[in-house]
């Protein structure tokens, strides 16, 4: 029987402890953390808008197209949300591996369970992204970069993941 130490959970990557390995493993549709902030937002704004000009008695097809897109917003809204709780209730072994940290060998494994190189050698670096005000955590495991964790404000940043590897003797660049 397998013993599995869930370490981190964070922006859409799961790390957990493997009888003598960290595997680092990533969960699928993780835009629906940006996506269900900007259609809350969205539906709020157009509600509360539809509502305050249907009773200022202002422009009555403006306010009805206003409540009809609040409310296509917020089906949308209630459907992704769905969508996310299913995604996030996948088994931690169905989920797609990034890399293994084997304590037992001393070897960083990629996700075609190939060695990369020593675990002694491996280095954590954080990374700026042009996409997000998040920096993205790597791994530098011999010549090859590894992105461990596509940070996200939306979803807990990188620090749960880089302080569970940081915990576990992986060393900082």
């Amino acid at each position: 029987m397998l013993s599995m130490n869930k370490l981190a959970d964070s922006s859409g990557t799961v790390v957990y402890e493997l009888n003598n390995q960290i595997v680092v493993a990533k969960k699928s549709a993780q835009w629906t953390t940006t996506f269900l902030f900007v259609s809350v937002l969205v539906t709020i704004i157009t509600l509360a808008n539809s509502v305050v000009q249907l009773w200022l008695q202002l422009n009555a097809a403006v306010s009805i197209a206003l409540l009809g897109i609040g409310l296509l917003f917020l089906v949308i809204t209630i459907l992704v949300a769905r969508y996310r709780k299913k995604v996030n209730s996948i088994p931690w072994n169905e989920l797609e591996v990034i890399c293994k940290l084997d304590h037992g060998k001393g070897k960083v494994i990629d996700s075609q369970e190939q060695i990369l190189c020593d675990l002694s050698e491996a280095r954590l670096h954080r990374q700026m992204q042009m996409t997000s005000s998040s920096s993205a955590l790597i791994l530098l495991a011999g010549n090859r970069k590894i992105k461990l964790v596509s940070g996200s404000p939306f979803s807990g940043g990188m620090g749960a993941v880089e302080k569970a590897l940081l915990d576990r003797g992986i060393k900082k660049k």
